[in-house]
């Protein structure tokens, strides 16, 4: 099927369309067109990415059931609908297993579309109640071998089940898409494909030293420093390590002109698996990757967090907590360091800068 650039909204708003979109996957017809009226979008999550979805299909008057467990998430949003009455809020805990088992008995049901918007080890859960109640489910967020498992049981029963429908990835595959189809359509080969974005400041609101903007979960943003890359270069599959993608050799410098300036763009994930999805697979294509553009110094900085084990998932020991009074103390005892008159030179040589005491 070719798909046109479409936003995640454009995809929610297909379903509910007196005349939708009609979405067909490998032959499967997954929704057909019914009637509009009494449509009810479930959302779970209201945290930074949620209130323009809020607002846009409020203001296209479409009923919503918002789930979160911080309900203060939603005070900003409420005064700003243009129709609050279409909109209601309900508490849930998702990491309370019977709380939240109980709510997706109750509102799942009652449901048109559910969208996640928690972060990803959630989805699953939601996942498997669109399931049991046959409703329609929608993420920003990666497809996992879990929800994927699900794909033949939601094909079966005529569910569409769309993954990856954010900025990136989301858009980009969307981009993507509708230009392989352009060229495809005219007789071309597509032999190299390159996909760069990412979600920055405008330049006249770039006032930080990071260069950088929490406009998502904010650990998603470190756990994403952990990847490692995989990529297909000139017929040859080439790795980057998990935790080795802001190294200054598999970091590359773009300019962007004028207005932006330089941008640094580092390799993002398994691009190769791309390959079959965009239908590319055996069809001549000799180079696919994926990156992401951060501004100069993030990935410094992000390999430097990373050394200094910041973005570590680890639990914190009893032993840690009792030595540990002071950021010198927590570093010298996760790396391993002496505390004595060597500490800043050690530490200065593992990050390869200079550190003023």
């Amino acid at each position: 099927m070719s798909c046109k650039a479409l936003t995640y909204i454009d995809f929610v708003l297909g379903l509910m369309e007196e005349h939708p979109v009609v979405f067909v996957f490998d032959g499967v017809l997954l929704y057909e067109p019914s009637s509009a009226g009494d449509e009810i979008v479930l959302l779970f999550g209201c945290g930074r990415i949620a209130p323009p979805l809020i607002e846009y299909l409020n203001g296209e008057n479409y009923q919503m059931i918002v789930a979160t467990s911080v309900m203060s998430e939603l005070d900003n949003v409420m005064p700003r609908l243009s129709s609050p009455r279409l909109v209601s809020c309900h508490h849930v805990d998702m990491n309370n297993q019977q709380q939240s088992q109980q709510f997706l008995e109750k509102f799942v049901p009652k449901a048109t579309v559910v969208v996640s918007l928690l972060p990803p080890n959630f989805h699953y859960t939601i996942a498997k109640a669109c399931i049991r109640h046959r409703k329609h489910f929608f993420t920003c967020s990666y497809i996992t071998d879990e929800i994927l498992e699900l794909n033949e049981i939601a094909k079966a029963h005529k569910l569409l089940f769309l993954n990856e429908c954010g900025l990136d990835p989301g858009l980009d595959h969307m981009i993507t898409m509708k230009m392989v189809d352009e060229v495809v359509q005219k007789g071309g080969v597509v032999r190299e494909l390159v996909s760069l974005c990412g979600g920055l400041p405008s330049p006249q609101d770039n006032d930080n030293p990071l260069g950088y903007k929490l406009s998502w979960y904010p650990l998603g943003v470190l756990q994403a420093t952990k990847h490692g890359a995989k990529q297909l270069v000139d017929d040859e599959i080439c790795y980057v390590q998990a935790g080795h993608v802001f190294h200054k050799a598999n970091v590359q410098r773009e300019y962007m002109g004028a207005d932006i300036g330089v941008l640094e763009w580092y390799f993002n994930r398994d691009s190769t698996i791309y390959a079959h999805i965009y239908g590319l697979q055996g069809q001549g294509l000799a180079t696919l990757f994926r990156g992401t553009y951060r501004y100069p110094g993030w990935c410094e900085t992000m390999k430097a967090i990373g050394d200094l084990k910041l973005t570590s998932e680890d639990i914190i020991s009893s032993e840690m907590q009792h030595k540990c009074k002071t950021y010198r103390d927590f570093f010298a005892f996760v790396l391993g360091i002496a505390q004595d008159d060597s500490f800043p030179s050690t530490l200065s040589q593992l990050l390869q800068v200079y550190i003023l005491f």
